[in-house]
């Protein structure tokens, strides 16, 4: 099935989904027929193909969505870090690592400050949510676990 998208969407689409699909399917003949004719103000695409690059161009928005705000969060868990603030910091962290986003900053700063504070369970827990989003397994989290107790937390 065949449907109008505006011009301004078909560029976006092109341009920004990656959707080597759509870009194989309209590329060339896109740029082609605008040399020869002008830029149309509506363009014809396949509804399968479209779908497609609607839905890669959702993922790496999303994609960039998550990445905002783990940085915002990371910051700002530095941010009360530096003030002294370790609850508050702890908090922006442990909501940074429930995005689920691969980025290693929150992890560790929790994983050193539950460390310091002797708190040997939400250490682990820490671990745990690393091994999830990276792909880790249980040995690398018990070993991990242990390397991270011996340094200095008291239980």
């Amino acid at each position: 099935m065949i449907k109008k998208i505006t011009i301004e969407e078909f560029e976006k689409l092109l341009i920004h989904s990656h959707c080597k699909e759509f870009r194989d399917a309209y590329q060339r003949d896109f740029f082609r027929d605008m040399m020869l004719n002008g830029k149309p103000d509506f363009v014809e695409v396949d509804t399968d193909i479209l779908n497609l690059a609607r839905q890669k161009l959702e993922e790496i928005e999303q994609e960039k969505r998550l990445l905002s705000e783990t940085a915002r969060l990371n910051n700002l868990g530095i941010k009360y870090e530096k003030e002294g603030d370790i609850d508050k910091a702890i908090h922006a962290y442990e909501e940074n690592i429930n995005l689920g986003y691969p980025a290693t900053h929150a992890f560790e700063r929790l994983r050193i400050l539950y460390r310091r504070l002797g708190d040997n369970n939400n250490m682990k827990r820490v671990l745990k949510r690393y091994a999830e989003v990276f792909g880790c397994d249980n040995q690398w989290v018990e070993a991990q676990y242990n390397r991270y107790k011996k340094k200095g937390c008291p239980n």
